[in-house]
């Protein structure tokens, strides 16, 4: 039996690949039913089982129940919405995978390239190499803590917002690093500039996920 062309899927599911992508809006319903649309269900069901509330009083009616928010949640507009990034055209899709590409090599650059001056910093600023390395460790803790806020914010308010608040606060804490006048200034510079930097490395590939 050759399994080559086994059927998957329905046919009506429109899985065949065309200008956009496979089954997009399908893809979308599914991940909201697995994710936020089953907590919602599931407190929903809950309160149900519960016993029945006392009357109102007064012989009144208990107001109509409320519909189910799975009607609230956004959609694309079909397959050939212009606002689904997927269906950009590539003069545009490639300037913003070329920016964001760069823009995660400079953070993931940024947490290493300190290395170079651990000496001349600890020379500086009379410390020792060991707390020098704070440099490093503290701009990594801030990529740990960083993804924190900056995946969900992605989720709640879209991925431009995230992305130019952090690009600009990397850049501010980086300039920071460049002209603190204590180690203390560089330290606490590095760990918010990891904290920013981390936000294109956390969403970066959701971006390019949602373009192609």
């Amino acid at each position: 039996m050759s399994l080559s062309r086994l059927p998957t899927m329905r046919d009506d599911m429109a899985l065949s690949r065309n200008p956009t992508s496979l089954s997009r809006i399908q893809t979308a319903r599914s991940q909201q039913n697995m994710t936020v649309g089953a907590s919602l269900r599931s407190r929903t069901a809950t309160r149900e089982s519960r016993k029945p509330l006392p009357g109102f009083g007064g012989g009144k009616e208990y107001p109509p129940m409320l519909p189910e928010r799975d009607q609230y949640v956004v959609e694309f507009d079909g397959p050939n919405d212009p606002l689904h990034a997927q269906n950009w055209p590539l003069r545009k899709k490639l300037p913003v995978a070329v920016s964001l590409a760069f823009v995660t090599l400079t953070a993931a650059f940024g947490s290493s390239i300190f290395s170079a001056a651990i000496g001349s910093v600890a020379r500086e600023y009379s410390i020792s190499g060991e707390v020098g390395i704070l440099g490093i460790s503290l701009y990594v803790l801030g990529f740990a803590l960083g993804p924190i806020i900056w995946a969900p914010a992605s989720e709640l308010y879209g991925r431009r917002y995230p992305l130019l608040v952090s690009s600009f606060g990397f850049s501010i804490f980086n300039v920071a690093v460049a002209t603190g006048k204590d180690v203390q200034t560089i330290f606490i510079s590095r760990f918010f500039g990891g904290f920013f930097g981390a936000c294109p490395l956390t969403i970066v590939g959701a971006v390019f996920a949602d373009m192609l």
